[in-house]
């Protein structure tokens, strides 16, 4: 039995949820495992995606068939989302332990030569599952590889030698460097890597940190519980999944949707476009926004915290929703209260909206 099960059925025996809620849970966690075993070509984050969107629709059920709402319901909802992120966070120790790094070995530290059909390359993906992937904005291309690797994984090679071969190839003028959770090489690695910021990246991690420095164009980005940094990068049109990774961008352009399980999501100094964000107990933050003319964004939170700090410009729609969690919004202008439930806000330029709604949650404009 998974860990994850062994912690539902002990909140159940606790009285932390109902045998309904306790179902529910793990028919979700059941449909999801059959998805995996049929379709195992999947990403390794749409597992999890897929539970998260399960749990986020019953939670929102469970909800609205309560009343009245009450404090009580708040905590207990706090709770859940408390009891998800530790039960991500058990998940991705037990990948851990029977993935783990090489036990026999042997440390590097190397400079790995961009491979011959490099200068056909039009996109570049890179894919870590223990360590870190760095990536800088540079005029050429350069590959620092450091950390360990297997002794048995590298047999009668020398380091560059092995590295060349498996860590850094070409497919369909993609540029691939490193490795996937599919590799049967067990290595743990720090990859930097120095390339001009003319390619798209996509970015692929288990538990590797992930920090990007440029103007690089992100066509997706997934990760499981490493820590992500972007600066100045033009996330236009990008797909971010994660489960309990912490996610900070700094600078640069939105144009994006987000899932996440329990990782909180921060945006800070961006030119804002449009964004969708959806989580379960991770808080959303967003400070010192530029919105465009046409700027629209989504949030959805279950149990997290939601923030809006001194955004700039004018806004066409925004829509914030926590269930349980509160939801400040700091508006450089005057707010308004619509008929039913939300809250028309303008600035200097007129039409600009907000939509907030929260169950048990505070709600606050200032």
């Amino acid at each position: 039995m998974s860990e994850a099960r062994k912690r539902i059925l002990s909140m159940l025996a606790e009285s932390r949820i109902s045998v309904e809620q306790a179902e529910e849970l793990l028919s979700a966690m059941e449909t999801d495992d059959k998805s995996r075993i049929k379709t195992p070509e999947k990403s390794f984050s749409n597992g999890f995606t897929s539970m998260v969107d399960e749990i986020q629709k019953q939670v929102g059920k469970a909800v609205k068939s309560i009343q009245p709402q009450s404090k009580e319901l708040k905590n207990k909802l706090k709770g859940l989302g408390d009891w998800i992120s530790d039960a991500v966070g058990k998940v991705v120790t037990d990948i851990k332990l029977s993935q783990n790094e090489p036990i026999d070995g042997t440390s590097i530290e190397c400079m790995v030569p961009a491979p011959e059909n490099y200068s056909k390359c039009e996109k570049v993906e890179i894919c870590n599952v223990w360590g870190s992937i760095i990536v800088h904005d540079t005029d050429d291309f350069s590959l620092k590889v450091k950390g360990k690797i297997s002794k048995s994984a590298l047999g009668e090679d020398s380091h560059v030698e092995w590295l060349k071969k498996n860590i850094v190839s070409v497919k369909d003028n993609t540029l691939v460097i490193g490795f996937d959770k599919s590799s049967v090489e067990k290595a743990a690695l720090e990859i930097e890597v120095f390339m001009p910021a003319s390619m798209p990246l996509t970015i692929k991690s288990l538990s590797a940190n992930v920090d990007i420095n440029g103007p690089f164009k992100i066509s997706a980005l997934e990760s499981t519980s490493g820590s992500v940094k972007m600066k100045h990068a033009i996330l236009s049109g990008t797909a971010i999944e994660t489960v309990s990774s912490d996610v900070e961008v700094i600078g640069g352009t939105i144009a994006l949707t987000a899932k996440t399980t329990s990782g909180d999501f921060r945006l800070k100094d961006c030119t804002v476009e449009r964004f969708q964000i959806q989580s379960v107990s991770g808080d959303i933050e967003i400070v010192n926004p530029k919105f465009s003319d046409d700027a629209a964004m989504e949030m959805n939170s279950t149990s997290g915290d939601i923030s809006i700090t001194r955004p700039q410009g004018g806004v066409k729609r925004l829509e914030a929703r926590t269930r349980s969690g509160s939801l400040q919004i700091r508006w450089p202008g005057r707010n308004q209260p619509l008929e039913r439930n939300g809250t028309l806000l303008e600035n200097t330029d007129p039409g600009a909206s907000i939509k907030a709604e929260s169950i048990s949650g505070d709600l606050i404009f200032d």
